[in-house]
């Protein structure tokens, strides 16, 4: 099983006993093999894809909690939104904490920095 002259795997086909293969047989096998390297393409493009929504996604999911967390700072503080997010920021580096954290925190859990 070849890709762009890289090598994917193999193809074994088997018979119950001694065989010569003819060359109508070697070709269903050579077409066999293409369609398997295919399959294989896909699916390792369709995992990566799968990968890349999932990171994305939860990126989005992150970046909502900060965005709320840098409105309720800035709210509370009476600051811009800009200060709002210094505000969070400072607080998660002078505490050795993830940022996202920090926000989860503020938004879920009523912190104040």
């Amino acid at each position: 099983m070849r890709l762009d002259g890289a090598r994917l795997g193999a193809l074994n086909l088997y018979r119950m006993g001694p065989h010569e293969w003819d060359e109508d047989e070697v070709e269903a096998a050579s077409l066999f093999a293409d369609m398997a390297t295919s399959y294989v393409v896909n699916a390792n493009e369709l995992e990566r894809t799968r990968a890349s929504v999932a990171q994305l996604e939860r990126a989005l999911e992150s970046r909502i909690v900060i965005e709320q967390a840098k409105g309720i700072i800035a709210a509370e503080h009476d600051v811009s939104v800009d200060q709002g997010f210094e505000i969070l920021r400072s607080h998660s580096r002078n505490h050795h904490a993830n940022l996202h954290e920090v926000a989860e925190a503020v938004v879920r859990l009523g912190l104040r920095p």
